[in-house]
């Protein structure tokens, strides 16, 4: 089993691939929608932008929602 602070880091490193998935896809959608005027692009486009924000408001404020408390020392 990992610890809990692996399994933080590991989240984090999860958030921030989706991050930067939301930000290439809002790039992608939005040259496609310039290109051909798709509405559905467009859509995609502010939908994924809107996921890339709430995503980086709960990555920035993790620390909020994750209570972690340190290990209790041993004595031998």
């Amino acid at each position: 089993m990992l610890p809990a602070v692996a399994l933080l880091v590991l989240h984090r490193i999860l958030i921030a691939t989706l991050i930067a998935f939301c930000g290439y896809f809002v790039w992608h959608e939005a040259r496609t929608w310039q290109r051909d005027g798709s509405g559905t692009a467009l859509l995609l486009a502010v939908v994924f932008g809107v996921v890339a924000v709430a995503a980086t408001w709960y990555l920035t404020n993790l620390r909020r929602f994750v209570r972690i408390e340190p290990p209790e020392r041993r004595e031998s």
